[in-house]
């Protein structure tokens, strides 16, 4: 945190920024596991098998520029449950993609297949503009 004289020396958006960036960056510690012991069995167990998961996701998903769907199974424009399963799948692929001692740590292929997907379910599933089940 910012002390007050600092803070108010900086711009409005400089003390916001500043002290959102550091939340987020603590945050994404978190839930990333940056602090864990590597070496811990639990922990490595907990890798592999988010690891797993995550390359299970991204195997299953479709990557093609003309999918009509990310997942098979998850295809329907008409059954509501079909959105946020897709997310929760998608969820995984950022955390492996972040955890330090995952196989997909840092892969850059996976970076930009996830950022394909999300743009995708943006622009055909979900948006604040059109809000539900585009075709």
């Amino acid at each position: 945190m910012i002390g007050l004289a600092v803070a108010a020396a900086l711009p409005l958006g400089a003390q916001i920024g500043d002290e959102f960036d550091d939340l987020r960056t603590r945050w994404k510690a978190a839930i990333a596991g940056w602090n864990l012991d590597l070496t811990d069995p639990a922990v490595a167990a907990r890798g592999r098998s988010l690891d797993a998961s995550a390359r299970n996701v991204w195997n299953s998903m479709d990557k093609s520029a003309a999918r009509m769907a990310l997942f098979p199974d998850l295809a329907s424009t008409t059954v509501s449950s079909h959105i946020p399963s897709s997310y929760d799948r998608l969820r995984t692929m950022p955390l492996a993609l972040e955890t330090p001692g995952a196989t997909l740590f840092d892969d850059e292929r996976l970076a930009l297949d996830l950022i394909s997907a999300l743009d995708w379910m943006y622009a055909n599933r979900y948006n604040e503009i059109g809000g539900l089940f585009h075709a």
